[in-house]
């Protein structure tokens, strides 16, 4: 898959033709969905998010004559589609709101992690329902105590405890439907590497608790 990405950027590097413009329609057909992908985990709208794709094929059918090495484009086309969301951000001054995932991949000290499975990992945490998600968020990320997520909640401590447990099961579980847990774990103890006060944040490379 990856030679035919390349195959078709040469051929849409030669010019403005028929021939060229068949191979970059080709190219969007492949990569619309992950551009959209890119699109809808910043700006959360539909509609947004469309024009934000449509905006990033736009910018790189101009742009592609710049682009020296063809295997690069699935970093290239997915870069240009996270610039033009958050560029869209900007102008409708909509807070930025972070996934979890990018705790990961855009933490300058992590290792790099590669675009194939970036999106896997993406499609995966998509399927995790998004209280789960808050909560995970608050107590690792944010460092609210039982109390004070019970207190949020209008819980009690024992049920935070109990959907933390769940959480991080539906974590686990999730990662091993999409067959991602070792990649996730390994990528986590990279990180922990090159941060050694970082722990991992949702329990699953390790020993959790």
């Amino acid at each position: 898959m990856a030679k035919e990405d390349e195959e078709l950027v040469r051929a849409a590097q030669q010019g403005a033709g028929p021939e060229a413009q068949r191979a970059f329609a080709a190219l969007v057909d492949r990569w619309q969905a992950p551009v959209l992908r890119v699109a809808a985990r910043r700006l959360r709208d539909h509609r947004d998010s469309e024009e934000v794709a449509a905006d990033t094929f736009v910018r790189a059918w101009k742009a592609l004559h710049t682009l020296r090495d063809p295997a690069t484009f699935p970093g290239w086309i997915l870069r240009i589609a996270e610039n033009r969301a958050l560029s869209r951000l900007r102008r409708l001054r909509v807070k930025y709101v972070e996934t979890p995932l990018d705790r990961l991949l855009l933490d300058p000290e992590a290792p790099t992690v590669p675009v194939g499975l970036w999106q896997d990992l993406e499609n995966a945490f998509g399927d995790i329902p998004e209280p789960q998600l808050d909560l995970l968020r608050w107590k690792h990320e944010d460092g609210l105590s039982y109390a004070e997520i019970a207190e949020r909640l209008g819980v009690s401590v024992s049920t935070v405890r109990d959907r933390l447990v769940e959480a991080r099961t539906s974590i686990e579980s999730t990662l091993r439907r999409h067959g991602l847990i070792e990649e996730f774990a390994r990528l986590l103890e990279q990180r922990k590497k090159h941060r050694s006060s970082a722990a991992d944040p949702y329990g699953v490379g390790g020993s959790g608790g």
